[in-house]
């Protein structure tokens, strides 16, 4: 594939464009942002690509996805202040293609990994508000630095856009676990032999997800599947559910059937996916009884 040293050629910068496009315009959301590093940094050759989020509370950036060293790395966060970033961020785009680490002296990163050179381009919401930027650094000196600076500028609107739709999608996604949550909360009120149930459930599925070392994403999927482990007992009648005494079979059955009445209330909400099983699974046994497929 074309690298950085030879951009300088028409043909190679039209095959780099192209490349970069492709590659890119593959993902969508959350596989955009590595998707986009990657290509950046492999294609022209910098060290350190990454794309970060503007936390503007606390003046931070957040870096959503960083291609480093021809690998992905853990993203982290860090302060504007003292940074090149922050004569990119909510301003323009800046180049410095050479000497970026004595010109920033307070970035102790620069200096650390030896960096020379730095290309960033500020991102902007759709209501041109500072969103996060798009940033190249490079150990040796940049040649074509704007050339660099218009590639990443090439992107910027669509790396925002994917921002701001993760972001959306983030928050509705919170929302409608918020109030998913809020329903058991209230079928917990319903059934008082069962008060205070999920949240400790929560408590000991999350410490046993840790224990067993799950990433974040499997954590999170324990902790919904936890939450709205008994969401399915909407659908057993209070008669039922709040009977002082013994349950006739015909009664049980009724109970029976809440993991699977759960697993169908939630399976067309796609973030909750990876958290199904745990609802429909979790009265059965591991010598293969409990229901509802034992």
């Amino acid at each position: 594939s074309p690298t950085g040293p030879g951009l300088t050629d028409p043909e190679r910068l039209e095959s780099a464009i192209r490349q970069l496009v492709q590659e890119a315009n593959a993902e969508v959301g959350d596989r955009y942002f590595p998707a986009l590093v990657r290509s950046l940094g492999g294609i022209l050759g910098l060290d350190w690509t990454f794309i970060g989020e503007f936390q503007r509370d606390c003046q931070r950036i957040e870096v959503k996805a960083l291609w480093a060293d021809g690998q992905f790395a853990r993203p982290f966060d860090y302060s504007l202040e003292g940074t090149p970033c922050e004569t990119v961020v909510g301003r323009r785009s800046c180049a410095y293609p050479s000497g970026v680490a004595e010109r920033f002296p307070q970035d102790v990163v620069l200096a650390k990994r030896g960096f020379d050179a730095y290309v960033g381009v500020p991102l902007w919401s759709t209501k041109n508000e500072p969103l996060g930027l798009l940033v190249g650094l490079k150990r040796s000196p940049l040649t074509t630095p704007s050339l660099v600076q218009s590639l990443f500028e090439l992107f910027a609107a669509r790396t925002a856009a994917e921002i701001e739709r993760v972001g959306s999608l983030e928050a509705l996604e919170r929302s409608y676990g918020e109030t998913l949550a809020g329903l058991v909360d209230a079928l917990e009120l319903r059934d008082q032999e069962t008060s205070g149930h999920s949240l400790r459930v929560v408590r000991h599925a999350v410490q046993l997800a840790e224990a067993l070392g799950l990433d974040e994403a499997e954590q999170q999927a324990v902790r919904w599947g936890s939450v709205l482990h008994d969401v399915g007992k909407i659908a057993v009648p209070d008669a039922i559910l709040r009977k002082p005494g013994r349950l006739t079979e015909e009664e049980m059955e009724a109970i029976r059937r809440h993991p699977e009445a759960g697993y169908q209330l939630l399976r067309s909400v796609n973030f909750l996916r990876p958290a199904l099983d745990l609802v429909r699974h979790h009265h059965e046994r591991w010598d293969g009884g409990g229901y509802p497929d034992g």
